[in-house]
């Protein structure tokens, strides 16, 4: 049985937003949006239902290792390796880890 853990919400455009800026300021898809909303185009002052995920998106940055992603976000590195099917600890700069909330 799947469950959906994303938490779904309102959201009132503004005269700024877009697409990009709504995915970085919820942790949205794009693809979420367009299917939750059935619009292309995105007016301000209309209301669109949000679906926000239930994990984060890092980017592995140079000199970072598991122990300071995990002190970051105050979590076991044990749990990221798990989350993200990893055999060592070894990271590479630019490769992309699930941080689950």
């Amino acid at each position: 049985m799947n469950i959906d853990l994303d938490y779904q919400f309102f959201y009132k455009i503004n005269l700024k937003d877009n697409y990009k800026s709504l995915t970085q300021k919820f942790n949205a898809e794009k693809s979420n949006i367009l299917r939750n909303n059935d619009k292309l185009n995105l007016y301000a002052g209309e209301w669109v239902k949000l679906k926000q995920n239930d994990y984060i998106m890092h980017y592995v940055k140079p000199a970072e290792t598991l122990n300071k992603i995990a002190e970051k976000y105050n979590m076991d590195k044990n749990k990221i390796l798990l989350d993200n099917n990893l055999l060592s600890e070894r990271l590479f700069i630019g490769q992309m880890l699930k941080i689950y909330k």
